[in-house]
């Protein structure tokens, strides 16, 4: 697994000779058994190739410069002004913001050394980039956070390809410890939610937990402002009626980054004869149960509906529902976690509208 659920690897040819890749699949969702799978779903499309290949890049301030840095293989015949990042491929619309942002990084000031004590630590306004160059390194950055903010704090190092095992804590002005993480989501990088209250100035502090010998570790360390958001996950992708009947669908709601608003649920795309009564979800509320009802005339039908939620108070503030592909909050076995993956949700469920003499004819012996 390499920022999502497909293999990718890096190898150095040492010498000519025949090689031979080969190409597995596991089950899907992921399970703790060891066996492959094979069908009609397992289509892959493999790649091997010489040419350049970028990982990363980053837009760097130094000293009243801009310079853009691009990080991975192959690349000694890539050429670049200084500062041009409009060289850069356009994204797939596919990849998800939080992808984006690990792909390029804009304006990262550059760690600079001495940093390994608070008196000495790196200003910085939002994100940096820095180096742990031995077991015991700890680097410090100097950051002013806006008043009662949401931010979150994360690193980005083994995402980016790197060995290293990072922690990130927080401290107070005085240097009292405020909050600190590990691993998310089961991957190797901190990251964490916080909030901030009066005007202060504050410490980020990275360092590695594994005490062994081993090369650097390159980093990100980033302090990105969070608007309040939701994320609204359904119990099912389908949903199966027949005419004069209704049915429930569950409807999951996680607040993020202080979000507390109530939510109008409403759905969209609903064939003729098909309703579902707009419901609205009290602040705070996690669950809601959200009911569709067939009227008898209604005829059948199969295709995809929309359910969305917006907030009371400003409706531009949308989320679409849907259903997650894995759990992307814990562990369950994949190395690098599913933080990132491109497709996090099955959004728009499938509706399946179906008559009672057809479902009979339709049933199997």
């Amino acid at each position: 697994d390499h920022y999502h659920l497909d293999p990718f690897i890096t190898f150095d040819v040492s010498r000519s000779d025949h090689y031979y890749v080969q190409v597995m699949g596991f089950p899907y969702p992921a399970n703790a058994s060891q066996r492959f799978g094979n069908g009609d779903g397992y289509i892959y499309q493999l790649l091997l190739t010489d040419r350049p290949y970028m990982k990363a890049s980053e837009t760097l301030k130094e000293e009243g410069s801009v310079r853009l840095n691009l990080d991975g293989w192959n690349l000694h015949d890539v050429r670049s002004p200084p500062g041009r990042a409009d060289i850069l491929p356009r994204y797939s619309d596919r990849a998800t913001e939080e992808q984006r942002r690990l792909i390029h990084m804009k304006n990262l000031s550059l760690e600079k050394e001495p940093n390994d004590r608070l008196e000495t630590a790196t200003g910085i306004s939002q994100a940096a980039r820095g180096s742990l160059d031995h077991p015991e390194d700890m680097d410090w950055y100097r950051w002013s956070p806006e008043a009662h903010t949401w931010y979150q704090l994360e690193v980005q190092s083994g995402r980016l390809g790197y060995e290293g095992d990072c922690l990130l804590k927080l401290y107070s002005e005085d240097g009292k410890e405020m909050a600190s993480n590990d691993d998310a989501a089961g991957m190797r990088d901190p990251r964490m939610e916080w909030q901030s209250k009066d005007p202060q100035t504050c410490y980020l502090r990275v360092s590695s937990l594994l005490k062994s010998s081993q090369p650097p570790t390159r980093y990100r360390v980033i302090a990105r402002p969070m608007r309040p958001s939701c994320h609204l996950t359904l119990e099912s992708e389908r949903l199966n009626i027949q005419p004069g009947d209704s049915q429930e669908l569950k409807l999951s709601i996680q607040r993020t980054f202080g979000h507390s608003k109530p939510i109008l649920i409403k759905a969209l795309h609903l064939p003729p004869g098909v309703s579902m009564p707009l419901v609205t979800a009290e602040a705070n509320q996690k669950e809601i149960l959200l009911v569709f009802h067939a009227a008898h005339s209604s005829r059948s039908y199969q295709g995809p509906i929309r359910i969305m939620g917006v907030d009371l108070d400003n409706r531009w503030n949308q989320y679409v529902a849907g259903k997650e592909t894995v759990t992307t909050s814990v562990n369950n076995g994949v190395p690098n976690g599913y933080l990132d993956q491109v497709f996090t949700k099955v959004l728009d469920p499938w509706l399946t509208l179906t008559s009672a003499s057809e479902g009979m004819d339709n049933e199997e012996p």
